[in-house]
Protein backbone atom coordinates (compact mmCIF):
# COMPACT_ATOMS: atom_id res chain seq x y z
CA UNK A 1 0.00 0.00 0.00
CA UNK A 2 1.31 3.43 -0.97
CA UNK A 3 1.26 6.03 1.84
CA UNK A 4 0.78 9.72 1.24
CA UNK A 5 1.43 12.64 3.54
CA UNK A 6 -0.09 11.67 6.89
CA UNK A 7 -2.65 8.98 6.06
CA UNK A 8 -2.88 5.29 5.18
CA UNK A 9 -4.95 5.08 2.00
CA UNK A 10 -4.58 2.61 -0.83
CA UNK A 11 -4.94 4.91 -3.80
CA UNK A 12 -4.28 2.08 -6.26
CA UNK A 13 -7.63 0.40 -5.54
CA UNK A 14 -9.80 3.51 -5.61
CA UNK A 15 -9.53 5.25 -8.98
CA UNK A 16 -11.71 8.19 -7.94
CA UNK A 17 -9.53 8.83 -4.92
CA UNK A 18 -6.35 8.29 -6.95
CA UNK A 19 -7.44 10.81 -9.58
CA UNK A 20 -8.29 13.50 -7.05
CA UNK A 21 -5.16 12.88 -4.99
CA UNK A 22 -2.99 13.31 -8.07
CA UNK A 23 -4.83 16.44 -9.22
CA UNK A 24 -4.97 18.07 -5.81
CA UNK A 25 -1.37 17.34 -4.85
CA UNK A 26 -0.20 19.02 -8.06
CA UNK A 27 -1.92 22.30 -7.22
CA UNK A 28 -2.48 22.66 -3.50
CA UNK A 29 0.04 22.55 -0.70
CA UNK A 30 -1.53 25.02 1.71
CA UNK A 31 -4.94 25.38 3.38
CA UNK A 32 -7.59 23.77 1.17
CA UNK A 33 -11.38 23.37 1.52
CA UNK A 34 -13.15 20.34 0.02
CA UNK A 35 -16.80 21.30 -0.50
CA UNK A 36 -19.06 18.24 -0.51
CA UNK A 37 -16.31 16.20 1.12
CA UNK A 38 -18.47 13.18 1.97
CA UNK A 39 -16.64 11.04 4.50
CA UNK A 40 -13.57 13.29 4.44
CA UNK A 41 -11.26 10.93 2.57
CA UNK A 42 -9.59 13.78 0.65
CA UNK A 43 -9.19 15.74 3.89
CA UNK A 44 -7.17 12.84 5.30
CA UNK A 45 -4.35 13.70 2.89
CA UNK A 46 -3.14 16.65 4.92
CA UNK A 47 -3.84 18.39 8.19
CA UNK A 48 -4.09 21.62 6.16
CA UNK A 49 -7.17 20.41 4.27
CA UNK A 50 -10.69 21.01 5.55
CA UNK A 51 -14.11 19.78 4.47
CA UNK A 52 -17.78 20.65 4.53
CA UNK A 53 -20.75 18.51 3.59
CA UNK A 54 -24.47 19.09 3.83
CA UNK A 55 -25.16 15.55 5.10
CA UNK A 56 -25.37 15.28 8.87
CA UNK A 57 -25.22 11.48 9.13
CA UNK A 58 -21.81 10.78 7.57
CA UNK A 59 -19.32 8.59 9.40
CA UNK A 60 -16.05 10.50 9.40
CA UNK A 61 -12.60 9.26 10.06
CA UNK A 62 -11.59 10.45 13.54
CA UNK A 63 -8.54 12.18 12.06
CA UNK A 64 -10.68 14.75 10.21
CA UNK A 65 -13.39 15.55 12.78
CA UNK A 66 -11.73 18.78 13.90
CA UNK A 67 -11.42 19.96 10.27
CA UNK A 68 -14.97 19.18 9.19
CA UNK A 69 -18.13 21.27 9.30
CA UNK A 70 -21.71 20.59 8.37
CA UNK A 71 -22.52 23.22 5.77
CA UNK A 72 -23.83 24.08 2.36
CA UNK A 73 -22.10 25.53 -0.66
CA UNK A 74 -24.83 28.20 -0.50
CA UNK A 75 -23.61 29.37 2.93
CA UNK A 76 -20.03 28.22 3.54
CA UNK A 77 -19.22 28.38 7.29
CA UNK A 78 -15.78 29.97 6.88
CA UNK A 79 -14.38 33.50 6.69
CA UNK A 80 -13.62 35.48 3.56
CA UNK A 81 -10.24 34.72 1.97
CA UNK A 82 -9.54 31.86 4.40
CA UNK A 83 -8.31 29.20 1.95
CA UNK A 84 -5.53 28.97 -0.60
CA UNK A 85 -7.67 26.63 -2.64
CA UNK A 86 -11.10 25.02 -2.90
CA UNK A 87 -12.02 21.67 -4.41
CA UNK A 88 -15.65 21.17 -5.34
CA UNK A 89 -16.37 17.80 -6.89
CA UNK A 90 -19.78 16.68 -8.09
CA UNK A 91 -21.76 19.20 -6.05
CA UNK A 92 -22.98 22.00 -8.34
CA UNK A 93 -25.11 19.65 -10.45
CA UNK A 94 -27.22 19.08 -7.31
CA UNK A 95 -27.90 22.82 -6.87
CA UNK A 96 -30.96 24.39 -8.46
CA UNK A 97 -29.96 26.59 -11.43
CA UNK A 98 -31.30 29.74 -9.74
CA UNK A 99 -28.80 29.22 -6.86
CA UNK A 100 -25.69 28.47 -8.91
CA UNK A 101 -24.57 32.11 -8.93
CA UNK A 102 -24.88 32.29 -5.14
CA UNK A 103 -22.92 29.03 -4.78
CA UNK A 104 -20.12 30.25 -7.05
CA UNK A 105 -19.93 33.56 -5.18
CA UNK A 106 -19.65 31.66 -1.88
CA UNK A 107 -16.89 29.43 -3.26
CA UNK A 108 -14.87 32.40 -4.51
CA UNK A 109 -15.52 34.37 -1.29
CA UNK A 110 -13.57 31.89 0.87
CA UNK A 111 -10.56 31.73 -1.51
CA UNK A 112 -7.64 34.11 -1.03
CA UNK A 113 -6.68 36.48 -3.84
CA UNK A 114 -4.49 34.48 -6.22
CA UNK A 115 -5.88 31.20 -4.84
CA UNK A 116 -7.31 28.38 -6.91
CA UNK A 117 -10.65 26.64 -7.36
CA UNK A 118 -10.85 23.14 -8.85
CA UNK A 119 -14.32 22.21 -10.13
CA UNK A 120 -15.27 18.67 -11.12
CA UNK A 121 -18.70 18.04 -12.56
CA UNK A 122 -20.33 15.31 -14.62
CA UNK A 123 -20.55 15.95 -18.33
CA UNK A 124 -24.27 16.66 -18.91
CA UNK A 125 -24.04 14.86 -22.25
CA UNK A 126 -22.90 11.58 -20.67
CA UNK A 127 -25.00 8.65 -19.52
CA UNK A 128 -23.46 9.07 -16.07
CA UNK A 129 -25.16 12.46 -15.65
CA UNK A 130 -28.60 11.20 -16.61
CA UNK A 131 -28.40 7.91 -14.69
CA UNK A 132 -27.56 9.46 -11.33
CA UNK A 133 -30.31 10.46 -8.92
CA UNK A 134 -30.28 14.06 -7.79
CA UNK A 135 -28.69 15.69 -10.83
CA UNK A 136 -30.93 18.69 -11.42
CA UNK A 137 -28.56 21.24 -12.91
CA UNK A 138 -27.23 20.54 -16.37
CA UNK A 139 -24.19 22.84 -16.78
CA UNK A 140 -21.70 22.18 -19.54
CA UNK A 141 -18.00 22.87 -19.14
CA UNK A 142 -18.37 26.14 -21.06
CA UNK A 143 -21.37 27.32 -19.01
CA UNK A 144 -19.47 26.61 -15.79
CA UNK A 145 -16.44 28.48 -17.12
CA UNK A 146 -18.60 31.47 -18.03
CA UNK A 147 -20.19 31.60 -14.55
CA UNK A 148 -16.79 31.74 -12.79
CA UNK A 149 -15.34 34.21 -15.28
CA UNK A 150 -18.34 36.54 -14.81
CA UNK A 151 -17.21 37.19 -11.25
CA UNK A 152 -13.59 37.76 -12.17
CA UNK A 153 -11.94 34.32 -12.01
CA UNK A 154 -9.34 33.40 -14.58
CA UNK A 155 -9.51 29.98 -16.24
CA UNK A 156 -6.15 28.23 -15.92
CA UNK A 157 -7.08 25.01 -17.71
CA UNK A 158 -10.04 22.74 -18.36
CA UNK A 159 -10.69 19.35 -19.84
CA UNK A 160 -12.61 16.10 -19.74
CA UNK A 161 -12.01 12.91 -17.78
CA UNK A 162 -12.87 9.67 -19.51
CA UNK A 163 -13.97 6.60 -17.53
CA UNK A 164 -12.52 8.14 -14.36
CA UNK A 165 -14.81 6.34 -11.94
CA UNK A 166 -13.66 2.85 -12.91
CA UNK A 167 -10.62 0.95 -11.69
CA UNK A 168 -7.59 2.42 -13.49
CA UNK A 169 -6.71 -0.83 -15.34
CA UNK A 170 -10.28 -1.12 -16.64
CA UNK A 171 -10.22 2.56 -17.61
CA UNK A 172 -7.24 1.98 -19.90
CA UNK A 173 -8.91 -0.98 -21.62
CA UNK A 174 -12.25 0.77 -22.16
CA UNK A 175 -10.53 3.90 -23.39
CA UNK A 176 -9.06 1.86 -26.26
CA UNK A 177 -12.54 0.96 -27.50
CA UNK A 178 -14.49 4.08 -26.51
CA UNK A 179 -12.00 6.97 -26.48
CA UNK A 180 -14.45 9.86 -26.81
CA UNK A 181 -17.01 9.38 -24.06
CA UNK A 182 -16.11 11.86 -21.31
CA UNK A 183 -17.86 11.17 -18.02
CA UNK A 184 -16.93 14.43 -16.32
CA UNK A 185 -15.15 17.70 -16.84
CA UNK A 186 -12.76 19.65 -14.67
CA UNK A 187 -11.75 23.30 -14.61
CA UNK A 188 -9.09 25.11 -12.61
CA UNK A 189 -9.68 28.79 -11.87
CA UNK A 190 -7.54 31.46 -10.22
CA UNK A 191 -9.23 34.17 -8.16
Amino acid sequence: MEKHIDCDVDIETDSDYRWKYNQISLHFTEKVLDIGCGDGRICKLSKKWYGIDIKKDINFDESVNDRFNIGSVLDIPYCDNEFDGVIISHVLEHIDQKNVGLAINEIVRVVKEGGFVMVYSPNPFSAYFHNTIGHINCMSLFCMRREFEKIGCETIYMGYSIWRRLHWKLQKMLHLFFPYIPSEYYIKFRK
